[in-house]
């Protein structure tokens, strides 16, 4: 589709970037409602992580996220959509955290806010490395994400 066809679809960039932002965020709340019902918690988080790595193999994917970034970064209305997205993404992860925490599935090592937090961090650093890195390989990187997240959490599964 040509840049020219999508404005008869969207008003503007601000629209566009917006509607992508919105359907990350439905997707994401997909994943973790999906995720919050399955048996092993633990199991779930780290398949989440894995879905997310595997995602940024994508380099149109990575390319859309930089260019939502860089739109943020200028318009204030885009901004605050990506910041609710953050924020929606970020509890959505305390409560999977916290439940597999009560279900004895996984030992924080901090609380949970906390520890959703390094793992978006964690997370945020490997689209850092998507974007620098031209070939980016999620199996090369996964060892190192989830050794990572050995420092935030350990699996009782």
């Amino acid at each position: 589709m040509s840049p020219g066809n999508l404005f008869h679809y969207f008003p503007s960039k601000e629209a566009i970037v917006i509607a992508i932002v919105e359907e990350d965020q439905r997707e994401t709340a997909q994943w973790f409602a999906h995720a919050v019902q399955a048996a092993d918690l633990h199991a779930a988080l780290l398949d989440l992580v894995s879905t997310s790595l595997r995602m940024l193999s994508d380099p149109v994917y990575t390319r859309i996220g930089l260019e939502v970034v860089a739109e943020a970064a200028r318009n204030p209305v885009v901004a605050q959509c990506v910041a609710r997205n953050e924020a929606d993404k970020r509890a959505q992860l305390i409560y999977l955290l916290e439940q597999a925490e009560q279900r004895q599935q996984l030992l924080l090592r901090m609380p949970a806010a906390q520890a959703a937090d390094g793992i978006l961090l964690v997370l945020d650093g490997a689209f850092g490395r998507a974007i620098a890195d031209g070939d980016f390989k999620a199996e090369r990187y996964e060892p190192l994400v989830l050794r990572a997240l050995d420092v935030i959490l350990e699996g009782r599964s």
